[in-house]
């Protein structure tokens, strides 16, 4: 019958010194575990057949207590990881000597300094994650901004941006600092708007409990001059010959593309070949991931045949810089009135037509003219992604009257007002 497992003691030679130290040493299958019992002893008072201190040593019933201990504890606590079928006996033994005879020997652990609020946006730049998803380029330029106006607010206020430090106070003199920079009231309002998204990511990662930017409140959104190209500039668009100049035929081509695919530039501008199915064009947005599906316009198929599904890679700065050129070419100078706020004050400004034209208007000018085509805000917001029908409304630039005329001659409604008559 194999031997049960035992704690024993043993003396354990010290150069240059006359007294040994005490060693409680368990051995099982094959591993041995030593632990210093924190005692010293000459050889010559130890009884090595008892593995306890002779009765002449001054306090022997104080150690040989300890020892008689420290063996119960050892062989008890032996059984009971045996027992619980512990793949680790020695290490965990050891591990429970340590903790309850030698506390001191464990080594303090450090307490790992948490992110404060720069560090994390920061590393919201970095990663270009938020909340476990990949942020859209529109949203990380936007994030790149808040850094560095925060960075000249540190700079000038010298203020230390942490998280206990984000209050009222430090909310009305950011405020102040981005009204002095001459920003509109919208910029002002996308900027606070990231940075309280920032602050409820640390709550999210449990690095703060500060709520008091729940209280700011961002400058209102002014609406501000969008336009949307009617039927005739659409057509005079497509028409013009621009065949002696490739960049801007490419630049115009492509947002055409854009206008009856009815997404962001980010999401069609570096569309791929495995992207056009049999009839229909399949999008992930960058944004929201939302999936969509739009149907073959006829332009879609006249430009996936001229440029053999390998549609012109153009960035969106030259893009839009080009396409205002062509659209002065084909004659939209009328003058529009610009309201904007900027610093909290109105201001008023005149712009040529072709000069407010960028790659968001091709969305706005296809979704306006889907949406006059079938009267079904439903079916647009399908093709869009929206699933917020207040944030849709604000791509349809059209009246209240041609809504109305819209609505008087759908047939559901001229059916309705039949009835009544008959």
């Amino acid at each position: 019958m194999p031997k049960i497992p035992k704690a024993r003691f043993h003396l354990v030679k010290q150069k240059q010194l006359d007294t040994e130290q005490i060693y409680l040493i368990f051995r099982f299958k094959g591993q041995r575990l030593f632990h210093y019992t924190g005692y010293r002893v000459k050889p010559s008072n130890w009884n090595n057949d008892l593995q306890r201190v002779q009765m002449r040593v001054h306090g022997y019933k104080l150690i040989n207590n300890h020892l008689d201990d420290l063996e119960q504890s050892t062989n008890s606590k032996f059984n009971e990881l045996r027992n619980t079928g512990s793949q680790t006996i020695i290490p965990d033994l050891k591990k429970f000597l340590i903790e309850t005879y030698r506390p001191e020997q464990l080594k303090p652990i450090k307490e790992v300094p948490k992110m404060e609020f720069m560090e994390l946006l920061e590393k919201v730049n970095e990663t270009r994650r938020m909340k476990g998803k990949t942020l859209a380029k529109g949203s990380m330029n936007a994030y790149r901004q808040l850094m560095t106006n925060l960075k000249e607010f540190q700079k000038s206020k010298k203020y230390k941006l942490v998280f206990k430090n984000i209050n009222a106070t430090f909310y009305d003199d950011f405020l102040q600092f981005l009204e002095k920079k001459n920003l509109s009231d919208n910029t002002v309002r996308t900027r606070i708007n990231k940075l309280k998204a920032i602050m409820n990511e640390g709550v999210r990662l449990k690095l703060h409990n500060n709520s008091d930017f729940k209280y700011f409140e961002p400058p209102k959104e002014f609406e501000p001059k969008n336009i949307y190209l009617t039927e005739l500039e659409l057509k005079a668009l497509e028409e013009i010959d621009l065949s002696a100049n490739e960049k801007l035929e490419q630049a115009r081509d492509l947002f055409l593309f854009g206008v009856w695919t009815y997404q962001r530039f980010s999401d069609y501008g570096n569309i791929q070949r495995e992207q056009f199915k049999k009839d229909h064009i399949e999008i992930k947005q960058q944004k929201t991931d939302a999936e969509v599906k739009i149907p073959y316009h006829r332009i879609h198929k006249k430009l996936i045949k001229k440029y053999h599904y390998n549609l012109p890679k153009i960035h969106e700065n030259k893009v839009n810089k080009r396409i205002k050129e062509v659209c002065q070419m084909i004659g939209m100078i009328e003058l529009e009135q610009i309201n904007s706020r900027r610093g909290g004050q109105k201001q008023q400004a005149t712009k040529q037509r072709y000069e407010l034209v960028t790659t968001h208007t091709a969305r706005r000018t296809g979704l306006t003219h889907l949406y006059k085509a079938t009267n079904n805000i439903v079916e647009c917001m399908e093709m869009s992604g929206h699933t917020d029908s207040k944030n849709f409304k604000k791509y349809i630039k059209i009246t209240s009257k041609e809504i109305s005329k819209g609505i008087s001659e759908s047939s559901i409604y001229k059916e309705s007002i039949m009835k009544k008559v008959s």
